[in-house]
Formats: C-alpha cells, sequence, structure tokens
C-alpha cells in the first residue's frame, strides 16, 4: 500500500503517474463524424432485444445511475449493470 500511494515509488513512476498522452483529446475534425457516428450507434441499439434496448434507453434518457435505475424498477443492480456494460461492449466492438 506504501509503494500505492507514494508519489516517488517505481510503481508510482511506473503505472500511476498521469502521462500527457493520456491527458490529450483528439479534436473531432467535422460535425458530420458525430452525426454519422450517432446513426451507427442508434442502429446498433435497434438490433438488441427488447429487454437490452429498453433497459439501455431509460437508462441514457433519463440520465439513472445503476443504482437509481434499480430502485425504479426493481431489477437487481446485478443484472442492470451486467446488462449495460454488455451493451456498451457491444456497441465499442461495432464501432
Amino acid at each position: 500500500m506504501n509503494s500505492y500511494r507514494s508519489t516517488t515509488s517505481p510503481f508510482y513512476t511506473e503505472y500511476r503517474r498521469p502521462s500527457a498522452e493520456l491527458t490529450e483529446v483528439p479534436e473531432i475534425e467535422e460535425e458530420e463524424n458525430l452525426t454519422e457516428i450517432a446513426d451507427k450507434i442508434k442502429k446498433e441499439i435497434e438490433k438488441l432485444n427488447w429487454y437490452d434496448k429498453m433497459l439501455f434507453e431509460v437508462y441514457i434518457d433519463e440520465g439513472h445511475t445503476i443504482s437509481s435505475l434499480a430502485r425504479a424498477t426493481g431489477i437487481p443492480r446485478t443484472s442492470i449493470s451486467l446488462s449495460i456494460n454488455r451493451i456498451r461492449r457491444h456497441i465499442k466492438k461495432k464501432l
């Protein structure tokens, strides 16, 4: 734990120190790229089964967290978390 928390340890310099490469955000050149990406995401969401599709739409549209969505729907938090993560992986893989 001391190596993890210390800013002078070799572990910190190797793994935890922020680097310039990670903090730079690439700029998107055109707005058309954003609309194309949004269209692709919508098409991938349409391909999902009804449960995942409805769960993801409620999660995104209403701005729920996983815990608040679990409270609102009565679905276990673990089940929602697994579904949302599966959907995210699916969308990332397809894009």
